[in-house]
């Protein structure tokens, strides 16, 4: 009897630890993607264990139906435009150009995310 009670013990301490690890957070957050026009504009609940930006463009991109591409873990094309040697995708935060690329930024309730298609010497004011 007690070598049950123990073993139901430790299989409930097990399920509980585990039902709290990996808990998922709830954030409200809003993408845009555009270039002269809107390619993306949308907001929605977004549910990750450790939200990032980059999490939230997939899924928007997604939702939306709007190609994407990933180039060496960097987002350099949206709805088939993609980056040049002069022009390109930055990306924005809260509108505050990004010190970090998307998949490494996290991100928090009611953030906006934002890439631009934009002339890097402009952008930079090189």
């Amino acid at each position: 009897m007690k070598k049950i009670l123990a073993f139901t013990l430790i299989i409930a301490i097990v399920v509980c630890i585990g039902g709290c690890t990996g808990e998922k957070t709830s954030i409200n957050v809003s993408v845009k993607i555009s270039e002269d026009y809107d390619i993306v504009n949308t907001s929605f609940v977004l549910a990750a264990k450790e939200p990032v930006a980059s999490d939230a463009i997939i899924r928007a991109c997604q939702d939306e139906k709007i190609a994407y591409t990933l180039t060496d873990g960097l987002f350099d094309g949206f709805g088939g435009l993609k980056s040049t040697k002069t022009d390109g995708w930055l990306f924005y935060v809260n509108g505050q150009l990004a010190q970090m690329g998307a998949k490494d930024t996290p991100i928090k309730d009611g953030d906006v995310i934002e890439f631009r298609y934009e002339n890097y010497e402009s952008a930079f004011e090189l």
